[in-house]
C-alpha cells in the first residue's frame, strides 16, 4: 500500500432504484513511530528507561508539535507552534515506546507536515520529557554514556521532527513548569546530571579486568589477587625461560670461540674479547668472522716436516725456512734441532758439522 490518498468507489440505490456510484476519499493508514529506544544512546550521551516513561497523563491530551515548537509567551501567531497532531496506540516492545500520529486535517500547517511524514521526507519523532529518577548505577549505563540514565520520567509531549539520534533526540522540560531546557543549556545537568568521572573510570576498570581476565585464561570474574597471581607466576616463567636461553646462547658463543683458538684462529688473550663480541652480534655473525680468520703457523708448530694449513699438508724444505728468514730458521733450528739436521742435510747433501762445543 502506498501513501498516496486512495480512491474507494461504492454502489448504491437511489430512490428511482437506478445505480450510482459513490467516490469516497479513504485516508492512507498513519505510519508507527518509534518514540523511543532504550538499547541504543541518543547523541547527547544519556538514554531512557523505555519502562520508566509514564504515560497515563500524557494519553488524557496526547500532544504532538513540531520541532518541540510551542508558543513564546502564548505568542499564536505562528501556526508552526500549534499542535499539528495526536498520538494513538502508545505500546511498549523490547525497550522501545511506539505511537501513531494522527494529524489533524482541518489545519493547513498540519496537513504539510503530514504530505512530508506519508511521503518519507519526515522520519522522526523525539519525545519531551520531564525527569523524575536518574541513576549512574553501571545496570543503567551503556558504553560510551556521558549523562546519567533516566530511569523514570513523564512523558509530555511528542513531536515530528528533521533530525533526530539514535534513533530519537530526547527533549526535557522542568518538572515545575514544564519549561524546555536544552541539553546543552547550564540547567540541563540539574535534569540529568553528568557521570561523574571516578564512576566512568570504575566501569572501565571493571570492564578492563574482565577483558585481561580473559586474556590470561582465566574466568571473566576472577578476582584483582587471582589475575595478579597468574600474572606473577608467567613473569616468573618468563625470566626463567630468559635465563635458559641466555645460559644456552653463551655457551654456543664460549663454544665457537674455543673452538678457534684450538685451531689457532686466534690466540688465548683474545678469548674474553670474542666472547663479548658474540653477545653483541651474535652467534652466527660470530662464526663468520672466526672462519674468516686463518690459522696461524710457525716454524716451531711443525712436526716431521709437515705443517698443517687451509690448502692442507705442505711439505717443509731447508729452501722453505730460509725465504722466510734467519730468525725462522733459527727458531726451528732450536725447538727441532733432528729435524733441521735432516733439512740441512737434504738441501746441502752432506752432515751438519757439529762444534766442538756441542
Amino acid at each position: 500500500m502506498n501513501h498516496q490518498t486512495m480512491i474507494c468507489e461504492t454502489k448504491f440505490f437511489n430512490t428511482h432504484l437506478q445505480p450510482a456510484t459513490l467516490t469516497i476519499k479513504c485516508l492512507p493508514m498513519p505510519k508507527e513511530f518509534c518514540i523511543n529506544d532504550e538499547n541504543v544512546l541518543n547523541d547527547r550521551g544519556y538514554r531512557v528507561m523505555t519502562a520508566g516513561i509514564r504515560t497515563a497523563q500524557f494519553e488524557k491530551n496526547p500532544l504532538g508539535l513540531f520541532m518541540h515548537a510551542r508558543p513564546d509567551r502564548w505568542d499564536l501567531d505562528k501556526d508552526s507552534v500549534l499542535p499539528i497532531c495526536q498520538w494513538i496506540n502508545l505500546r511498549k516492545e523490547n525497550g522501545k515506546l511506539y505511537g501513531t500520529p494522527v494529524f489533524d486535517q482541518n489545519d493547513e500547517f498540519a496537513k504539510k507536515i503530514e504530505i512530508k511524514v506519508e511521503g518519507g521526507f519526515l522520519r522522526m519523532c523525539s519525545l519531551g520529557a520531564n525527569p523524575i529518577t536518574t541513576s549512574s548505577d553501571a545496570q543503567y549505563l551503556l558504553e560510551g554514556q556521558r549523562y546519567e540514565t533516566i530511569v523514570e520520567c513523564e512523558l509530555i509531549e511528542v513531536s515530528i521532527v528533521d533530525l533526530a539520534s539514535n534513533p530519537n533526540a530526547i527533549s526535557l522540560y522542568k518538572r515545575e513548569n514544564n519549561e524546555y531546557i536544552a541539553l546543552s543549556s547550564e540547567q540541563a545537568t540539574t535534569l540529568v546530571p553528568l557521570i561523574a568521572a571516578s564512576e566512568t573510570e570504575k566501569n572501565q576498570s571493571e570492564k578492563n579486568m574482565k577483558n585481561i581476565a580473559i586474556k590470561l585464561g582465566l574466568a571473566e570474574n576472577a578476582t584483582e589477587s587471582e589475575i595478579l597471581e597468574n600474572i606473577g607466576r608467567i613473569q616468573g616463567s618468563e625470566i626463567t625461560l630468559k635465563s635458559e636461553v641466555e645460559t644456552i646462547r653463551l655457551k654456543a658463543i664460549t663454544g665457537a670461540v674455543e673452538n678457534a683458538i684450538s685451531e689457532k684462529r686466534i690466540t688465548a688473550d683474545k678469548k674474553e674479547q670474542m666472547i663479548t663480541l658474540g653477545k653483541s652480534v651474535g652467534i652466527d655473525s660470530l662464526k663468520s668472522t672466526l672462519e674468516l680468520m686463518r690459522p696461524v703457523t710457525r716454524p716451531t708448530d711443525h712436526i716431521s716436516g709437515k705443517a698443517s694449513g687451509t690448502d692442507g699438508e705442505t711439505e717443509i724444505t731447508l729452501a722453505s725456512l730460509l725465504k722466510k728468514g734467519i730468525k725462522e730458521v733459527e727458531e726451528f733450528k732450536a725447538a727441532n734441532p733432528d729435524e733441521y739436521a735432516e733439512l740441512y742435510k737434504k738441501h746441502y747433501g752432506v752432515a751438519i758439522v757439529k762444534s766442538l762445543e756441542d
